[in-house]
């Protein structure tokens, strides 16, 4: 068997940075929390928990849904897209909302951004089985 080097970097650099960016989000949202809005560290630790607990809802739910999807995209892609176009626009609206001091607009883009967090599941279920499949 051959191992495909360029398809396994890009693999490793895709986790890489899926990673890194949910390292800084799960550190600077806390620190919004409570220095912008003063939540106390049971409330922010609540928050930050939701996502976890979203996900044993959400999980199977877009799952069955995607699995039923047929599109010319494929199934996994339009899910994928969607969910990677939200992540870009709520991830921009936190820090107008830790600037304006606005709570309703930083919870309710956290509540969304949270539920797009499934899109890069799938991300990396695709990218895993792509790894799988780089050794020829």
């Amino acid at each position: 068997m051959k191992l495909n080097y360029k398809r396994t970097f890009l693999v490793g650099l895709a986790f890489l940075s899926i990673c890194a960016f949910w390292q800084m989000y799960d550190n600077i949202i806390p620190l919004i929390l409570q220095g912008t809005f003063h939540l106390n560290e049971t409330l922010t630790g609540a928050i930050m928990a939701a996502d976890n607990v979203l996900a044993v809802f959400l999980l199977p739910l877009l799952g069955s849904l995607s699995d039923k999807a047929d599109t010319r995209w494929g199934k996994r892609t339009p899910f994928i897209v969607v969910g990677t176009v939200l992540a870009v626009v709520l991830m921009m609206l936190l820090p107008h909302a830790d600037k304006t001091g606005n709570f309703v607009l930083f919870v309710i883009s956290l509540f969304f951004l949270f539920c797009g967090r499934f899109h890069q599941k799938l991300l990396l279920l695709i990218l895993r089985k792509s790894a799988k499949m780089s050794v020829v």
